[in-house]
C-alpha cells in the first residue's frame, strides 16, 4: 500500500508519500506568485472508518488534491505531526481520551490544532476543507477575495467542512469547544 506523488507546480517541488497509513510531506519553498492554499487534515484511522477502507480514503484524498488544484489552488495536507506542534495538543488529547472520544472524532479535533499551528507570510491560518469537499465554483480568485477578511467563516452551517480564518481564530475555536465538553463520559462527542 504505497502511493508516491511528485508535484512540480509554479516552481515548487513537493514529495508526498502514503506508506503504511502514514502521510509524509517534503516541500521546497519557492518564490512563485502566491496562490491561495487549501489545506485539509488527513491522519488515517487504522482499518478505515466512516464506511470506507484506508485505501478508499487515500483515493479520496488524491481526488481532493486534483479538484482544488484544477480550480487554481495550491493544496497542503496537514497531519498529526502538524497538530502535535500545538502547545495544548497533549492536554486536549488527554481530555478527549478521558471522555472516550473515538479515534476518528479525536482526529476531527486535531485538524483545528493543526490549523492553529500554521505560520506563514500572512501570520498563519487560512483555508481548510475536509478532503471530501471538492470545489465546483470556488476558484482561487474567489478564495483570495474572501481571504481578505480573516475573521472566522464557516461555509457549511454546523459541519466544519469549509472554513477560512486567521491563525488566532483557528486557535480560539477549539479552546471554546473543549470548554464545552461534558465533565463525564457520554457518547457521540464530536467537533460538530
Amino acid at each position: 500500500n504505497f502511493i508516491q506523488t511528485i508535484i512540480h507546480h509554479e516552481g515548487e517541488r513537493a514529495l508526498k508519500t502514503l506508506d503504511e497509513g502514514e502521510v509524509v510531506s517534503v516541500t521546497s519553498n519557492s518564490t512563485a506568485p502566491s496562490k491561495p492554499i487549501m489545506m485539509t487534515f488527513f491522519e488515517p484511522v487504522k482499518g478505515g472508518c466512516c464506511g470506507m477502507s484506508e485505501v478508499g480514503h487515500e483515493h479520496l484524498l488524491h481526488a481532493w488534491e486534483q479538484g482544488w488544484q484544477t480550480k487554481g489552488w495550491e493544496t497542503r495536507i496537514l497531519t498529526a505531526a502538524d497538530a502535535k506542534k500545538h502547545p495544548d495538543f497533549w492536554w486536549i488529547e488527554k481530555e478527549l481520551k478521558r471522555l472516550g472520544v473515538d479515534d476518528y472524532n479525536r482526529r476531527c479535533y486535531w485538524r483545528w490544532l493543526a490549523m492553529a499551528s500554521i505560520y506563514n507570510d500572512h501570520g498563519g491560518g487560512g483555508w481548510m476543507s475536509d478532503y471530501d469537499v471538492i470545489p465546483l465554483a470556488l476558484t482561487a480568485e474567489v478564495g483570495q477575495e474572501v481571504a481578505k477578511d480573516d475573521t472566522f467563516r464557516s461555509f457549511s452551517m454546523h459541519v466544519p467542512c469549509l472554513i477560512h480564518a486567521s491563525r488566532e481564530e483557528w486557535d480560539r475555536v477549539p479552546h471554546l469547544m473543549i470548554g464545552l465538553l461534558p465533565k463525564k463520559k457520554i457518547g457521540g462527542i464530536s467537533d460538530m
